[in-house]
């Protein structure tokens, strides 16, 4: 156990000064600036409190550490994103936390969700798989808010991204900082910001012209695989379990099987069921044989530089990114291109503009990456019989080999293709009074093509079994929902091509201005509106056969597709007012009226505001107190 007491240069006590060791946040400092935890013998300590440098500590022999921290002036003027503008942090009454763009660079991964995970308190980052392109990201700000669920608003550079995907494949290399907005501080955004907003802000050029080239390198591993049992672990477990029932269940094996193969005894069995017939059964690692070590890098290149009246930065990313499967591709190329260029054309008059490209394709195989692969494939089967076919499980039956799935199972290839145009009008009108324009075009097209190919596996000796391998059987059983995969349904040939657009426009007029020292004003009103388009076409056919080409027209059977259109759009008043005294006395208002063409006339806008107050005392010591409402009506 590790205590002590923090301070700051006169010896003040600290409330509330966050404790971490090695890294992970333990505590924080009581109303007497004491703090107590268990920690490893040389653990190290980092504090960490709003207005002062952070300071670490290395625990060696001690059990009592008392710390002084010294003041970061620095840090409170620091400015913040927030919605729609920036903020001091000294005069931030909302609860905001930014991610630096060092964070990002310090982590050689190419999705920049998946990079943001335990940067910043408040934002969890969970995924479901950690394949490339599947990787199953959710965001949550501050934790559920409701049962159905729901996602932060993510908007880059003050427009609203088209899709999540839209955020995860940018360039990592082109983010200056992301800010993450929450409680009150949101609500500037309407409805949309339920579940919190998360603000990302991209790369300007600065300064004289310099080129960046940067290339990263790493590996994938197999990490945790002692789930599966062994043959010897498998059969005993089987014996024992059935000493505790009052009737024995030998499955098809046979109590006399088992215990040969508890003994680790390789060989030919004999099953008590007819379907399962004469089989080998020895020590086989499935794991080994699907999974490997496989390799992944990026390449980053960006010119940059600026001038009096103008600023440019351009650049170009390619990565590709593979999962650990041995036995096919399975991952993700990605290529991403970026403009931002900013020119003062008067004294009053700035044109800002951005383009951006991202184009993903991401293949895997079609079957064999799922429960399958655990769920089916028993540890005493290898892949193959000693002919070089695939090996039947359990065998006559012949429908469980995952190794054979990924590998002749049918490809399912995935290409999108996302582009952004931003235009921005900065005007400086009149003693402190600004007006913004702001126009975003962004359109998304995706396609795939999925084919599924029977897979024939054989026994031990050769002959062919029974089945197919488990969803590798061309079956088009819902014609009519032809993306609603599963045992039944199984498409020999799909084909899918979408496409999403989106619009968006806003105005915005500000005031900023300062009265006698020590009176700060800044107003902000305006108008924002949005429009998407979404359409989808899907068709499939029942069969295929692999005659090296691979097009929807060499199928043939039964066919089914789908599709649809959606259309809506929204409008919104935006309003924010913030007052401070000499930078120690705050107050925020802030409201949005949002209408949706979702909903039926008369029910089209609802009213979201929020008012937040805080108190800064500056001087040898720095204590914030925040207090926020939000509301709607």
């Amino acid at each position: 156990t590790i205590s002590g007491r923090v301070t700051d240069a006169t010896g003040e006590l600290l409330i509330g000064v966050n404790v971490a060791v090695n890294g992970v946040g333990m505590g924080i400092t009581d109303i007497d600036g004491n703090y107590q935890m268990k920690a490893p013998v040389g653990s190290t300590l980092t504090f960490t409190y709003v207005g002062y440098k952070s300071l670490s500590v290395k625990g060696k022999e001690r059990t009592t550490i008392n710390v002084r921290m010294e003041e970061d002036n620095n840090a409170l003027d620091e400015v913040v994103v927030v919605g729609y503008g920036t903020q001091k942090k000294a005069t931030l009454t909302g609860a905001v936390e930014q991610v630096s763009s060092k964070v990002l660079e310090s982590r050689a991964i190419t999705n920049v969700g998946a990079a943001l995970q335990g940067a910043t308190p408040g934002l969890v980052v969970t995924r479901s798989s950690s394949r490339p392109g599947n990787e199953g990201l959710n965001f949550q700000i501050r934790g559920l808010t409701s049962v159905n669920g729901g996602s932060p608003l993510i908007i880059v550079d003050g427009v609203p991204v088209l899709n999540s995907e839209s955020f995860q494949n940018l360039n990592s290399d082109d983010i200056e900082n992301i800010s993450v907005l929450k409680d009150g501080s949101a609500s500037i955004y309407g409805a949309k910001a339920a579940n919190g907003v998360i603000l990302v802000t991209t790369k300007k050029g600065k300064g004289k012209t310099t080129v960046d080239y940067g290339f990263n390198m790493r590996f994938t591993t197999n990490g945790i695989m002692a789930f599966s049992p062994s043959m010897q672990e498998y059969a005993s477990m089987w014996l024992e379990a059935n000493k505790e029932m009052p009737e024995h269940d030998w499955w098809g094996w046979g109590e006399e099987n088992l215990k040969k193969m508890a003994q680790g005894i390789e060989g030919i069995y004999e099953s008590t069921v007819a379907d399962w017939g004469t089989m080998f059964v020895g020590n086989a690692n499935r794991l080994d044989e699907l999974f490997a070590r496989r390799y992944s890098y990026q390449h980053n290149l960006s010119v940059a530089g600026s001038t009096d009246k103008s600023d440019y930065r351009i650049s170009l990313a390619y990565a590709d990114n593979q999962a650990n499967l041995a036995t096919a591709y399975d991952g993700q190329k990605q290529l991403n291109l970026r403009l931002n260029y900013g020119i003062k054309l008067t004294d009053w008059f700035k044109l800002e503009t951005s383009a951006s490209m991202i184009k993903t394709n991401t293949e895997t195989p079609t079957h064999g990456i799922d429960r399958t692969l655990y769920g089916n494939d028993a540890p005493f089967f290898p892949a193959k019989n000693p002919y070089g076919q695939w090996y039947a499980n359990f065998g006559n039956v012949g429908d469980r080999n995952a190794a054979a799935a990924t590998t002749d199972g049918g490809r399912d290839e995935r290409e999108k293709l996302t582009t952004r145009v931003d235009f921005k009008a900065l005007v400086d009108i009149w003693k402190g009074i600004t007006f913004e324009g702001t126009a975003s075009f962004q359109n998304e097209e995706y396609r795939r093509e999925r084919y599924s190919l029977p897979v024939q596996c054989y026994n031990w000796f050769g002959e062919q079994t029974a089945k197919l391998v488990y969803e590798t059987t061309q079956t088009l059983s819902t014609p009519q929902d032809v993306l609603n995969f599963k045992d039944s349904h199984q498409p020999g040939y799909l084909v899918q091509a979408n496409n999403a657009r989106y619009q968006y426009y806003s105005g915005l007029l500000k005031y900023k201005r300062t009265f006698a020292e020590v009176h700060n004003i800044d107003a902000m009103f305006g108008i924002n509106a949005e429009k998407w388009v979404t359409k989808k076409v899907v068709t499939a056919r029942e069969k295929f056969e692999d005659a090296g080409i691979y097009d929807l027209n060499l199928a043939t059977g039964t066919q089914g597709n789908g599709g649809g259109k959606t259309h809506n759009g929204t409008y919104s008043y935006i309003a924010r007012l913030n007052y401070n005294y000499a930078e120690k006395y705050m107050v925020e208002l802030m409201g949005r009226r949002d209408g949706n063409s979702k909903f039926a006339p008369g029910y089209r806008f609802k009213s979201f505001g929020s008012v937040s107050l805080g108190m800064g005392i500056l001087g040898r010591t720095i204590c914030r107190i925040f207090k926020t409402c939000s509301f709607f009506w």
